[in-house]
């Protein structure tokens, strides 16, 4: 965190007020899945985080389902994508990280056939005022990469996915090829 916001302290937005937890947006993951491929346009959100002083939120994270195929699908030519579960696309401002979730939680959902969850970070700390983040343009996308990988695994578990939704103990830091077709 202190490499995207150059700040070292940090605190929830309005105090943990924003109503923004892992077990709201696991909760409202479950409750609007559907097994027939169609996944939820709206994140749910589940961590907001800003410096002491006030203000906006630094970061933001939450997450949705998806359908699978639009993992594959065009993805905006200015992410670098890495091999983080389903896949993982990461910029400056934002990243996505894709996982499958074969789960209780998500009715229907097998190992063949799982649920595939979208956590979504925008990263507001770039903007004008902020504190400079620590690093070039790779160590911001590293340090995305690695604050939503964290943050995905932390609701893989939540959700019970087998094998922790495919994420690792530890982010793939190096960026892969796209796919020939993709964006």
């Amino acid at each position: 965190m202190e490499d995207l916001t150059g700040a070292e302290r940090f605190s929830p937005v309005g105090g943990g007020r924003s109503g923004a937890t892992f077990a709201k947006a696991a909760a409202s993951l479950s409750d609007g899945y559907t097994s027939d491929g169609r996944g939820d346009p709206i994140a749910k959100p589940a961590c907001a985080v800003a410096t002491p002083d006030g203000g906006g939120p630094e970061l933001t994270v939450g997450f949705r389902t998806t359908a699978a195929g639009s993992v594959d699908g065009s993805v905006d030519d200015r992410l670098t994508r890495y091999g983080v579960g389903r896949g993982a696309y990461v910029g400056l401002a934002h990243a996505y990280v894709y996982f499958d979730c074969a789960s209780a939680t998500f009715y229907g959902s097998t190992r063949e056939k799982p649920a595939v969850v979208l956590g979504e970070l925008a990263d507001y700390a770039q903007g004008p005022g902020r504190d400079a983040p620590k690093g070039g343009a790779e160590k911001v996308r590293e340090a995305n990469l690695t604050v939503l990988h964290s943050l995905s695994l932390a609701m893989a578990e939540e959700l019970g996915c087998a094998g922790d939704g495919g994420l690792g103990a530890e982010p793939a830091l190096t960026p892969v090829a796209r796919a020939s077709g993709q964006g």
